[in-house]
């Protein structure tokens, strides 16, 4: 080993890695051919610290570190762990422009031990910026886009869900539903098929008064509320629980008379005291009211501001 020279730098492994108990972080290095040596302690660059894995026990492959004399001091700096770094993007020539293998990229990465690491990347051909974990979520930052991204198991074949943040407004997906606010207006449609759809328009006069609109689609729309109202924005609008108890109550008066009318016919027709010409002057009189009820009703159907509850 060399000695006390500062301008002298030697080449080591790191075998393992651990914290003093003064919360610095020291690295054993594998001292010319010995088990290892005495621990020494790491020099991290501004603002980042990186602690090495331990070496394979098998093959012996681990962190390489420069080793630096201070005095009488060893300082430690790790360097690139050469078994993380084949799990890195590489740039090849089938794929010379990988992301984050370009040139000026810069890439953080934290060594999980596994196939695929989790890792910052900065790109430096498009300036594109993605957090990246091994199950497909991530995180990226383009220019006017800030995107959440995940699959729906967690793998990367997984179908899509995200959620952009766009210079222009939102979009998500997912596999049930999908949906967009932006200057077209406020747009979500469900893998059913049930939609809402609100925006603006622009027409020229006298439709311009027509300028924004709101579209609910779905098989069945139901709308409760202590107070709810259909009509037009000026006017006399009715509450919307006035319509289904009105209507049926006309349709129920009406078949009331008619029954009425049909027992009484045949009663006075039967055996009453008028006979058939009697019958014959009261069931005139009873289709002549029933007209009336039954014209009130049809005029209450079609006029109420809330018709169209009642298409049927």
């Amino acid at each position: 080993m060399s000695g006390a020279d500062p301008f002298k730098w030697d080449l080591y492994i790191c075998q393992v890695s651990e914290f003093n108990p003064d919360g610095f972080l020291l690295c054993q290095a594998d001292d010319w051919g010995e088990e290892g040596g005495d621990p020494i302690e790491v020099l991290p660059s501004g603002g980042t610290r990186f602690r090495p894995r331990s070496a394979d026990a098998t093959t012996g492959a681990g962190c390489p570190m420069l080793v630096a004399w201070d005095g009488g001091k060893r300082i430690a700096i790790p360097l690139l762990d050469t078994m993380a770094a084949q799990k890195l993007p590489m740039a090849s020539d089938a794929d010379p422009e990988q992301f984050g293998a370009t040139e000026g990229s810069f890439i953080a990465f934290g060594d999980t031990g596994e196939a695929t690491l989790p890792m910052l990347s900065i790109d430096g051909a498009t300036g594109f910026i993605q957090l990246k974990r091994d199950n497909g979520t991530e995180v990226s930052v383009d220019r006017g886009q800030v995107t959440l991204y995940t699959t729906d198991d967690q793998t990367e074949t997984g179908r899509p869900v995200f959620f952009t943040v766009r210079d222009d407004g939102f979009a998500w997906e997912s596999p049930y539903a999908r949906g967009k606010l932006d200057a077209t207006g406020w747009h979500v449609s469900e893998h059913g098929g049930a939609r809402i759809d609100i925006g603006s328009l622009s027409m020229p006069a006298p439709l311009s008064a027509l300028s924004t609109y709101a579209i609910v689609q779905a098989a069945m729309v139901a709308l409760r509320g202590a107070s709810v109202q259909l009509g037009p924005d000026t006017g006399i609008m009715d509450n919307v629980a006035l319509a289904t108890p009105i209507t049926l109550f006309m349709t129920a008066l009406t078949t009331f008379c008619t029954g009425l009318s049909t027992a009484i016919a045949t009663a006075v027709g039967g055996a009453g005291p008028g006979g058939p010409a009697a019958a014959s002057t009261f069931t005139a009189a009873a289709a002549g009211l029933l007209a009336t009820l039954s014209s009130a009703a049809a005029s209450l159907t079609t006029t109420m501001p809330s018709k169209s509850t009642m298409s049927s």
